[in-house]
């Protein structure tokens, strides 16, 4: 019996990575809703079975709540920033460039050029 605790232990150990000291990384599979902090401006979250790194800007960053679970303010995308599949084709006009628009596509915020990007009652206008 105590030289299979060892051999089950290991194998818990591998399962819950985490739970034994190993870091998440980007790439771990995990389970929808699923995310962690890396620091107080970046976020591993669940997207598609595995987590992602994604920014956090807003201002909040990343922190835990109350039941510790990790929460990513995003609000401040840049062109390349990764996004996640949920977000697709999510818009917003860019904050550093008020003649760009900045979309989801394909897993990375993606810039347009347009004529005065703003947003009117909720809806953004971006002509190109």
């Amino acid at each position: 019996m105590s030289r299979r605790l060892p051999l089950l232990m290991a194998a818990l150990c591998l399962a819950l990575s985490t739970a034994c000291g190993s870091d998440p990384e980007a790439g771990d599979s995990c389970s929808v809703g699923e995310g962690y902090c890396q620091s107080s401006s970046e976020a591993l979250v669940c997207d598609g079975g595995s987590l992602k790194l994604l920014n956090c800007r807003g201002a909040n960053g990343c922190s835990k709540d109350d039941d510790g679970d990790a929460t990513c303010t995003f609000g401040d995308f840049r062109a390349g920033d990764p996004c996640l599949s949920t977000q697709e084709n999510a818009a917003q006009c860019d904050a550093s460039n008020a003649n760009q628009l900045l979309r989801c596509s394909g897993g990375s915020m993606k810039a347009e050029a347009c004529k005065g990007c703003a947003v009117q009652s909720g809806t953004i206008t971006c002509q190109p």
